[in-house]
């Protein structure tokens, strides 16, 4: 009887050691998806890449990925920026139809500025790692709507 016991007890901490191991791979294999589809995000061939890459959460991006990284978060940046001083050329808009004086010249030129900086170290970067489809979403895509937003500074 106490030869059972003692095995049922074994059994019973045995079962409890192997649930506990289970869990840990369970957690272990969580976090390993997670970076699986940040991976999978960041190394896309079109160009969701650049709408998903804020969305990417990889603690530690491999050294050959970090320039690609980069890359894409600054093209992202340019996206984003473009969008948002599309934006504030509407509101003006609007506000002028309204009888508001708006000099768009002086809201939009440090934006602007600052986005042809950006477009600068973008093209000092090597973009060999993106796809045909991302090379045009920067140019001309991008490239020609920052060309349009010039035309507001003149």
């Amino acid at each position: 009887n106490k030869v059972k016991d003692s095995l049922i007890n074994d059994y019973v901490k045995l079962v409890d050691e192997y649930d506990k191991f289970i869990d840990k791979l369970k957690v272990e294999n969580i976090g390993l998806k997670s970076k699986n589809e940040g991976y999978e995000k960041l190394l896309a061939s079109d160009t969701t890449v650049f709408t998903n890459v804020k969305n990417v959460k990889i603690e530690d991006i491999p050294l050959c990925l970090k320039s690609h990284y980069e890359l894409i978060r600054k093209i992202a940046k340019i996206k984003e920026e473009i969008e948002q001083i599309k934006t504030n050329i509407d509101k003006g808009d609007k506000l002028q139809e309204e009888g508001f004086f708006i000099d768009m010249n002086k809201s939009i030129k440090k934006p602007i500025e600052d986005l042809y900086f950006l477009f600068e170290e973008v093209n000092a970067m090597d973009m060999t790692t993106l796809s045909e489809e991302q090379k045009k979403f920067y140019r001309p895509g991008l490239t020609e709507q920052f060309n349009k937003l010039l035309k507001y500074l003149e």
